[in-house]
């Protein structure tokens, strides 16, 4: 299958902004957090890695975690950071659908097309002043899918998605937006022929 400009630039877009979060949870763990303060914090969602700066409270990176519980995906990575505004936080996680890249498609591209509303409706149901929200799904260490909403896409999205259409279809069919923060929009899978 062909892949688009529309989702080449996407995906270009994705692999940078893995890269940031990659980069932005390897600093926060290693150099924000105090020693011992990686990884699940008290009361967190049992099986959600959790890391945060030392400015973003511990009871705001658990509310948030709290809340993933229904990803069907495992060892999900959620990092809390300062918003750019800094006004709220912006929230992104790296979901795990599998360690062999032969995965199939048809096994996890049914997981990817769950856990995105879901993951979006827990962050922004989190009672936590989020602004911007992202999640990457590997596969093999490979990124196979990904999708950003702003605090403002998300309420338009959610009013859209209530009045026709299923969520994520009405997400796949906006142009993306990037860069705007609480209107930042996309979301991209990988194109496959099988599955």
């Amino acid at each position: 299958m062909a892949v688009s400009a529309r989702s080449a630039v996407g995906w270009r877009i994705g692999l940078g902004l893995a890269t940031v979060l990659a980069l932005v949870y390897a600093y926060s763990v290693h150099k924000l957090l105090p020693s011992g303060a990686a990884g699940s914090l008290p009361s967190a969602t049992i099986g959600v890695s959790t890391a945060a700066a030392t400015n973003v409270p511990n009871a705001a990176v658990v509310a948030i975690a709290d809340q993933l519980g229904g990803l069907q995906g495992r060892s999900p990575e959620l990092v809390v950071t300062p918003s750019a505004t800094g006004t709220g936080y912006d929230v992104s996680a790296t979901v795990d659908l599998g360690d062999s890249a032969n995965t199939s498609s048809a096994t996890w591209r049914p997981e990817v097309k769950h856990d995105v509303p879901v993951y979006f409706q827990g962050v922004f149901a989190s009672g936590q002043p989020v602004e911007q929200a992202q999640v990457y799904f590997t596969v093999g260490g490979q990124i196979v899918a990904g999708a950003a909403l702003g605090k403002a896409s998300y309420q338009a999205l959610t009013a859209s998605a209530a009045t026709g259409g299923g969520w994520l279809s009405t997400l796949s069919s906006l142009p993306a937006i990037t860069g705007e923060g609480v209107n930042d929009r996309w979301f991209e899978i990988a194109s496959t022929t099988a599955g």
